[in-house]
């Protein structure tokens, strides 16, 4: 039987949050004293940390909002950019034929498109 406890990484993480958790709350009373301390009622001076809370946690919000519309924009683009034809049917293919340059692939606009050497021509 072993006589120490292996700590997990939960077990690990958790007691950070906590630990994190505590230094905020403590931050939190010690800004209350310290408006209180310059002429605040208490009552005033919690509604004044908790009004600022309030609006840090909207702002956070807010943009995370605007990140997931954008992420989700992105996502639909990407489906309609996947599903899109891009081929468009206003020209021909080019073919195989005889032009200006020998035998080739030509474009619609008598372009050679296929590599070829002009020396042997």
């Amino acid at each position: 039987m072993k006589t120490h406890h292996d700590v997990s990484t939960g077990e690990l993480m958790g007691a950070a949050l906590a630990r994190a958790l505590r230094r905020l709350l403590r931050q939190e009373r010690r800004v209350i004293a310290w408006l209180v301390s310059t002429g605040w009622s208490s009552t005033v001076a919690k509604c004044v940390v908790r009004a600022v809370q309030f609006v840090a946690l909207a702002g956070i919000a807010y943009a995370a909002g605007w990140f997931v519309l954008l992420l989700l924009f992105a996502l639909v683009a990407a489906y309609v950019a996947r599903s899109a034809e891009w081929e468009s049917d206003d020209h021909p293919q080019p073919e195989w034929r005889s032009g200006s340059a020998g035998h080739g692939l030509y474009t619609y606009d008598e372009h050679r498109i296929d590599p070829h050497v002009y020396d042997d021509d």
